[in-house]
Order: structure tokens, then sequence, then C-alpha cells
């Protein structure tokens, strides 16, 4: 079952586009541990259906003060941003030294802190599936995701945008695409693969 989970959650992350790390963290002047999951989940929900977010993350305790957050990987759309990103600079407690991040007005007036890392580089998430797929093995392990996010895109592709067959058996029909590959539907030619060609590509799970 791991193997399954983390076969579907790799493709899932690699197939889709991701622009935000996010980690939220509640203020105990705003929230109890109940009302501040309760709050969080309530926040994605609307932020999938009325602005298009799709996010795969996990609420987890601290190791040391077992103190209940949220880590997330995020698309926002362009525009879609709810609230607005400031660069704030504070004292970081673990490395005893200060630090500059970067946070969303909306959420931590709303939960109490929110921290926003780009994903500007896909190496980036190579780390990140590494988490993600870390706490798939703990007991009891479940990551939460909105269910906008497919697993495959359906397209015809042209011959002279694979770059090579994958895995040593001829029979196997498996190929490496160009980065920028064409994309069509149903032969209508959409574009170069990007997030906005995805959205119009048929989707599988």
């Amino acid at each position: 079952n791991v193997k399954e989970k983390r076969k579907r959650l790799s493709r899932k992350v690699n197939t889709n586009d991701w622009n935000y790390f996010v980690t939220l963290t509640y203020d105990d002047k705003l929230h109890t541990e109940e009302t501040f999951e309760k709050g969080a989940r309530n926040f994605l929900k609307h932020a999938v259906s009325r602005n298009k977010y799709k996010y795969i993350g996990v609420f987890e305790r601290s190791p040391k003060t077992n103190r209940l957050h949220f880590h997330g990987i995020f698309y926002i759309p362009e525009g879609k941003m709810i609230g607005e990103l400031v660069e704030v600079r504070d004292f970081d407690t673990r490395s005893n030294r200060m630090r500059t991040t970067l946070q969303n007005t909306h959420l931590n007036k709303k939960f109490g802190r929110s921290d926003f890392e780009k994903i500007e580089h896909r190496e980036l998430l190579g780390n990140i599936m590494f988490y993600l797929t870390k706490y798939l093995t703990k007991q009891g392990g479940k990551l939460i995701m909105s269910k906008n996010i497919p697993t495959y895109y359906i397209t015809d592709i042209l011959e002279e945008d694979i770059a090579c067959k994958y895995g040593n058996n001829e029979d196997d029909p498996r190929v490496v695409l160009f980065d920028n590959f064409s994309c069509f539907n149903e032969g209508i030619y959409v574009g170069e693969i990007c997030a906005e060609t995805k959205e119009k590509l048929k989707k599988a799970n």
C-alpha cells in the first residue's frame, strides 16, 4: 500500500505545476488545535473552489514541541493570491539569528503565522517529495490534497518530441519527451506543455 501511495504521489507531484511551499502555524490567542485544523481545512476548501488553488499537504506535529502545524505544496494561479505576500524580518530561535521570510497577510491574520517559499526550480520538488513520502511511512500517516490534481494528462504526441525510449524492453511503449513537447486535444493543437495548456487537456487518475 505504501509503495502504491508513493507511486501515485510521485506522479501527481511531477505531472502538475507548483509555485509555493507553505507552512501554517497557529497562535494560541486565535485558535485551539482543533479550531486551527478545522479553519485551515475550510480555508483550503474555499481556496480551491473559488480561486482554483491546488495543494498537497499534511498536518504534522513538531518533534520537539508536539505542536500541530501544516506543510503543503501549492499551485496558486496568477492573480489569485488571497491576501498579500510581504517580507518579514524576525528572529529564528532554531538558528539563533535574524532571518527574512515571505508571509501572507490574510493567513497571518486568520491563523497566526504563514511562511511561503517560492518553488522557482523543479529540483526543489525532490526535497519536498522526500518529506511527503517519508511522512507516508509513519504510522497513520495521511496526506490531504485537493481533488483537482490529475495523475495524468491525455494528449497525442509528435515523433519529433520524443527524446528517447524509456527502459530496455523494445516492446515498452513508454517514452521520454522533450520539455517543450506539443499537446493535442482530439487532434487539435493546444500548445506547448505548460500550466495553461494542461488545463485544456483531458485528464485521468
